[in-house]
């Protein structure tokens, strides 16, 4: 597991809990994250939001 993010993860985290950024850029940025290593809390924190994202883009 990665102790902390480098620039890259940290721009995608930036836009993944942007509540300025359109939905599927921060799903795609989310998932992008998820898809590599990352610290705990930051991983919980991304996956809470691209739960919360996809389940809203399911819904409508």
């Amino acid at each position: 597991m990665a102790d902390h993010l480098t620039s890259e993860q940290a721009d995608l985290y930036l836009t993944a809990i942007s509540t300025d950024a359109p939905a599927a850029d921060r799903i795609k940025a989310a998932g992008d994250l998820l898809a590599r290593p990352l610290p705990y809390d930051a991983r919980k924190e991304i996956r809470s939001i691209y739960l919360d994202l996809t389940d809203k883009e399911l819904a409508a």
